[in-house]
């Protein structure tokens, strides 16, 4: 049996390989990863950090570390919180810049969405219960109870730009509560009443589009971006004395304007743009998304990009009520879990087999890290296996018009995300290929997987 992981030990290990906390400007953590920003990376002890026990893996994406721990990272987490205290959101009047590059752009995302999961996925399986209730008719959708839970599983999703808001802010180091009120402009009463009416709008004599924000992505991303610039250049003229008064007041009232007639407009064409290309793409070639993603799942998680892609996802959502950008890691999740679990029938060593059924067993509940690191990546043929699985699992998918109403449904678990009450073959055939994944994972896995010499 693998020995208990002290998470306060590991904590300490980390924080002293990472350089040191005064070396860390930035913590957070995902589900199975710890991220970190440091301000010297040639601190860094990766091959140190990747020795402790406790550790599956470790990488860079872009300017952030991320550490692979797996299923009991909530744990290692708290242990590192506490230690390094609540993360600085104070504006600074002078952020370094960075160069600009591709990863630039997969850090900000996975910062702004990475934190946001938890809210979503907790009102996604609420929208997946109230449709398992309905569907077995043990809750009518004309009831009072159900009205109020609708709502409530909707609240995430609707105040989304709310959401984003406060990591947004976080990430371009800006005021996270100003933020908030930018979020809350688009989505006030008053503002929707205006859309509603549909008439002309005017703001100082420019027009506003009159656009609906609930549910948007981009929009708030591009505002929030603006304050931070916006922020940081009146902090720079007003006296610190009276910052706390008039620096909010400016920001607003500078921000508000390029934010209502620019830069939201902006941001919902792009939104819908995206939408526009996953939806023409489903209609003309549905195959194509979830059997690129059934395939190459692993290679998305092992180098972080999979939060990349959120932002696609999200304008699907808003504007099909469903999404099939992501149905594709479900198959490949599990074919993830089945290659691994055959390796531990397979292998003759004690050690491997433990860490196999451990990390099999974690990936049927779509938590791949530990698999993909500890077993297929470094045995190379099952991660074969599992490609191919997740693949011929996606394809299934796509020729079948498999459709999922959350943003989750990555595991078994998440079944319920996939029922239609106006398609109940739609679970059906999400079931089939989740088993069709997992069968050629297991089998190809058991077919040419051989270990090379006798285990030490």
């Amino acid at each position: 049996m693998a020995a208990k992981v002290n998470y306060d030990e590991l904590a300490d290990a980390i924080i002293e390989r990472l350089g040191g906390k005064d070396n860390i400007s930035f913590h957070t953590h995902c589900v199975t990863r710890l991220r970190f920003n440091v301000k010297d990376k040639s601190l860094v002890d990766k091959e140190g950090i990747e020795a402790l026990q406790g550790v599956i893996n470790s990488l860079w994406s872009g300017e952030q570390y991320q550490i692979v721990i797996g299923n009991t990272v909530n744990e290692a987490y708290e242990c590192v919180a506490a230690k390094l205290g609540p993360v600085d959101t104070t504006v600074s009047e002078d952020v370094p810049k960075k160069k600009f590059s591709f990863s630039t752009i997969f850090e900000i995302i996975t910062g702004i969405f990475v934190p946001a999961i938890p809210a979503i996925a907790g009102c996604g399986l609420m929208k997946a219960l109230l449709s398992l209730l309905t569907f077995a008719n043990l809750l009518s959708t004309e009831s009072q109870t159900y009205y109020i839970l609708a709502f409530v599983a909707d609240s995430a999703f609707y105040f989304l730009p709310m959401i984003l808001a406060f990591n947004a802010a976080n990430k371009f180091k800006c005021s996270p509560m100003l933020a908030v009120v930018l979020g809350g402009v688009l989505l006030h009463p008053q503002f929707s009443a205006l859309v509603s009416a549909g008439g002309p709008v005017h703001f100082l004599g420019l027009p506003v589009t009159l656009a609906n924000y609930a549910n948007s992505v981009i929009p708030i991303i591009l505002i929030v971006w603006l304050q931070s610039y916006v922020e940081r250049a009146i902090n720079r003229v007003i006296p610190k004395p009276v910052r706390l008064v008039f620096v909010p007041l400016l920001t607003l009232l500078i921000t508000v304007p390029f934010a209502l007639v620019v830069l939201g407009p902006i941001g919902t064409i792009v939104g819908n743009a995206l939408a526009t290309g996953i939806m023409s793409l489903e209609n003309t070639m549905p195959w194509l998304i979830p059997t690129i993603f059934g395939a190459v799942s692993p290679l998305l998680v092992m180098t972080g990009m999979h939060t990349s892609f959120y932002p696609a996802l999200f304008a699907q959502l808003a504007t099909a009520g469903y999404q099939t950008v992501a149905i594709g890691m479900l198959p490949s999740n599990m074919a993830q879990g089945t290659a691994t679990l055959a390796v531990a029938l397979k292998t003759k060593s004690a050690e491997l087999r433990e860490l196999a059924i451990s990390a099999g067993t974690s990936a049927l509940f779509g938590i791949t890290e530990p698999a993909l690191y500890g077993v297929t990546l470094k045995l190379k043929k099952p991660l074969i296996a599992v490609m191919l699985g997740g693949g011929l699992g996606g394809l299934y998918y796509g020729l079948n018009k498999v459709h999922c109403f959350t943003p989750g449904g990555t595991a078994w678990t998440g079944f319920a995300t996939y029922i239609d009450a106006a398609n109940p073959m739609n679970v059906v055939h999400m079931l089939i290929g989740m088993v069709l994944a997992m069968a050629v994972a297991f089998v190809v896995t058991m077919v040419i997987y051989k270990e090379d010499k006798p285990a030490e």
